[in-house]
C-alpha cells in the first residue's frame, strides 16, 4: 500500500549519489508510466517495482477497463491511488466504473465540484464505499515505492479551488525515479503554467511532459515547454476527435523547439519505461 508523506529534504554525498547512479544503469527495476489509449480524455496508469499502482484520470467511459485489464496482472483487483485531476467528464467518467470494479486505496481530487450527473456519481461511490478521499494541495507527496524512492509530488493546486473553473483547479503532478521524471497536467490551462513557471522554475524540468487538455491551443505554450524542457511530449487524444486535438499551434511548437512528441491517437496506448536513468517511450 502506498503511504502520503509531507514534503521533505534529503541531502546526499557526491560520492552516494554516483554510487546510486551507476547502481542503477546496471540493473536498476523498471518504473512503467502507461498513457491509455481511450479516445477524447485522459488515462495514465502507473505501475511501481513492488508492484504499488496508480491510476490519474479514467477517460470518459467503460473503455477504461478494457484498458486496465490489458496493463494490469491477471487477477489483480485493486489499485492503490486514483487520482481524479478534475471533474470533467473526459477525465471522470471511466473513474465510475473503475470504483466499481476494483477495490481502490484512497481517491485525491483538487477540490473542485461540479453538478454533472457523472462527478455526482462518482462522490457518491466513493462515500458509499468509505474510500478515504483528499484533497490534493502543493507538497503533498505519495510514496509509490519506498525502496526504489518513486515519488510524486503535487504541484498544483496550492489553494483553495472551490468554485473555480474545473481547467484551472486541475491537479500537477511530477512523479521522479532516479535521476527520471514525469509531469502530469490534466488540462491545466497558459495562466496555470505561467504561474508554476513563476512560482519555481526549476521543479518543473522533466524527461517526459503530458501536454496540458489533450495538445489543445489553450495549453502547452512556448515558456512551459521551455521550463519544462522534456525530451518527450504525450498527447492522449481521441482519433477524429471534435475538438481538432492536437491543435496546429501546439504542434508548431514542438517542432519550433525540436520537442518529439507521440500521440495515443495516432499509435493506442503509449508505454514510457523508466530504469531510473532514462524513459524510454513508445
Amino acid at each position: 500500500m502506498f503511504r502520503i508523506v509531507q514534503k521533505k529534504i534529503v541531502f546526499f554525498s557526491l560520492f552516494f549519489l554516483l554510487a546510486t547512479v551507476v547502481g542503477y544503469a546496471k540493473d536498476a527495476p523498471k518504473l512503467k508510466v502507461s498513457f491509455l489509449d481511450i479516445g477524447q480524455g485522459d488515462a495514465i496508469y502507473i505501475k511501481a517495482p513492488n508492484g504499488n499502482d496508480m491510476l490519474i484520470d479514467g477517460g470518459r467511459d467503460k473503455k477504461i477497463l478494457t484498458r486496465l485489464a490489458e496493463e494490469m496482472s491477471f487477477g489483480d483487483s485493486t489499485i492503490d491511488v486514483v487520482v481524479a485531476t478534475h471533474p470533467d467528464a473526459d477525465h471522470v467518467g471511466g473513474l465510475n466504473y473503475v470504483l466499481a470494479k476494483y477495490t481502490v486505496g484512497a481517491v485525491f481530487e483538487p477540490g473542485v465540484s461540479a453538478k454533472t450527473k457523472t462527478y455526482q456519481s462518482l462522490e457518491s461511490a466513493i462515500d458509499e464505499k468509505k474510500i478515504p478521499h483528499l484533497l490534493a494541495r502543493a507538497g503533498n507527496t505519495i510514496v509509490l515505492d519506498k525502496k526504489n524512492n518513486i515519488v510524486a509530488t503535487i504541484l498544483y493546486p496550492d489553494t483553495d479551488v472551490t468554485g473555480w473553473e474545473t481547467n484551472d483547479a486541475s491537479i500537477v503532478l511530477k512523479l521522479t525515479y532516479g535521476t527520471t521524471s514525469v509531469l502530469l497536467t490534466g488540462d491545466s490551462p497558459v495562466s496555470k503554467e505561467l504561474y508554476l513557471i513563476g512560482k519555481d522554475k526549476n521543479m518543473l524540468d522533466v524527461d517526459v511532459l503530458k501536454l496540458g487538455h489533450h495538445g489543445s491551443r489553450t495549453a502547452s505554450s512556448e515558456a512551459y515547454l521551455l521550463a519544462t524542457s522534456p525530451q518527450i511530449a504525450i498527447i492522449s487524444a481521441g482519433k477524429n476527435n471534435s475538438y481538432g486535438h492536437p491543435h496546429g499551434e501546439v504542434i508548431d511548437r514542438l517542432k519550433k523547439l525540436a520537442i518529439p512528441y507521440l500521440n495515443t491517437a495516432d499509435i493506442g496506448t503509449i508505454h514510457c519505461i523508466s530504469n531510473a536513468l532514462k524513459f524510454s517511450c513508445k
